[in-house]
């Protein structure tokens, strides 16, 4: 479980302190300084950050020494580059990106109508810059030793967003077009890492996508790798996965993305979601999906984390607080992580566990729900999968038999 924080915003401003500094322009852009990334964000890619003897908070638990497991870049569609630069930008030698940007404002059939094909609009120099920089990123990446981050590159923008720069729909794509604009910005990124001489890298290629996914139409095969569905389309598009990971050449990782249980809700529908979301193929999900924007002190509905200011009882406690509902979701994530770990044993296979987790645990439906789980089930299936993890041989059948 990640908090994962975007460090641009619509506007195309990037936080200083989560990219390198740039020099150059155009095809001669890259990066010039990593010191304000190194200084505030290494110890979390390193795993420094929670160790027991660090200086500025210890730290002994569950994950001490581990990285965090993923995080936000800063590459999108006008960084390192600005869609619109007047030089590099989209149609630089055309009409400008300004003058598509107006259009597409405000008279936005004009602009579908008359706007040159994103993939053909792109300077060289735009190309070249974005690809000098990710393979600055990844180099930077393996000469640090941060191996066991999965950096994120992920378009967030609208291009009906106020102030937003973006030509196309590029989170939740609408259209054809859309996808196809993803598709051009990916495999720019794509073809800058096959530059870097960093083997050990790991990166997500991402996409959040609400219903459309099926119109991609290909343009996305083998360049996006981490697919963030909506919950209602995972619940419809996740027999999906098995086919998509055997055509594409590159293996895709699907998550969901949608709010969850609100506070007064009850607690059982984190291990009843994660469970479910397990059985249907996929390997993650974002229960809350914007719980930074908050007010820190309510109980929101995208509320996880508290201020720790005027805690009753207590008084003032110097740090966040999390919520029960965070250490809800750490049960269901804690029972996920021993699913993962029986599936890898000899004799297992995710597919065979899921099956015998379903045969004794869900509703018996299509969809694989787990809505009649209940709080003695969680506990008899912790227990289960600690007594097949205890086999030292081999599985043992009583998990399956039991109905």
């Amino acid at each position: 479980m990640t908090a994962n924080t975007l460090p641009y915003g619509w506007s195309a401003n990037v936080r200083s302190d989560r990219a390198p500094t740039l020099a150059g322009e155009g095809a001669s852009i890259h990066a010039a300084n990593w010191d304000a990334l190194d200084g505030k964000y290494g110890r979390f890619f390193d795993g420094s950050a929670y160790r027991p003897d660090n200086a500025d908070s210890p730290y002994h638990g569950p994950g001490e020494n581990t990285p965090v497991a993923n995080f936000y870049t800063p590459f999108f569609e006008s960084w390192p580059i600005h869609l619109l630069d007047p030089n590099h930008g989209f149609d630089a030698d055309g009409w400008g990106g300004e003058y598509w940007n107006n259009l597409v404002d405000n008279a936005p059939e004009t602009f579908w109508n008359e706007a040159p094909d994103v993939i053909g609009s792109l300077p060289d120099s735009y190309k070249e810059g974005v690809r000098n920089v990710v393979r600055d990123w990844f180099e930077h990446a393996q000469a640090m030793g941060w191996l066991d981050t999965n950096f994120q590159i992920y378009l967030n923008h609208k291009y009906y967003y106020d102030n937003c720069a973006a030509l196309w729909i590029l989170e939740e794509c609408s259209t054809a077009e859309d996808f196809r604009a993803v598709g051009a910005f990916h495999e720019i990124y794509r073809q800058g890492a096959a530059l870097a001489n960093a083997p050990d890298v790991n990166w997500h290629w991402r996409i959040d996508i609400s219903d459309r996914w099926g119109q991609n139409y290909g343009r996305l095969d083998n360049l996006i790798n981490f697919v963030v569905m909506n919950d209602s389309s995972t619940r419809w598009h996740w027999p999906n996965i098995r086919y998509r990971n055997t055509l594409n050449s590159v293996r895709e990782r699907w998550t969901w993305y949608g709010t969850g249980p609100a506070p007064q809700d009850s607690g059982l529908g984190h291990i009843r979601k994660f469970l479910q979301a397990w059985a249907q193929g996929l390997d993650g999900g974002v229960p809350y999906w914007n719980n930074y924007d908050t007010s820190w002190t309510d109980a929101e509905p995208l509320s996880i984390v508290y201020s720790g200011n005027d805690v009753p009882g207590f008084g003032r406690y110097e740090g966040a607080i999390a919520s029960t509902r965070m250490k809800l979701m750490r049960q269901a994530q804690q029972i996920v992580e021993l699913l993962n770990l029986l599936s890898n044993r000899p004799g297992w296979t995710r597919e065979r566990l899921t099956q015998a987790v379903l045969d004794k645990y869900s509703d018996g439906d299509w969809d694989r729900s787990f809505d009649g789980l209940s709080e003695a089930d969680i506990y008899r299936l912790h227990s289960d999968l600690i007594v097949e993890l205890a086999q030292e041989d081999r599985p043992s059948r009583s998990m399956i038999r039991l109905r």
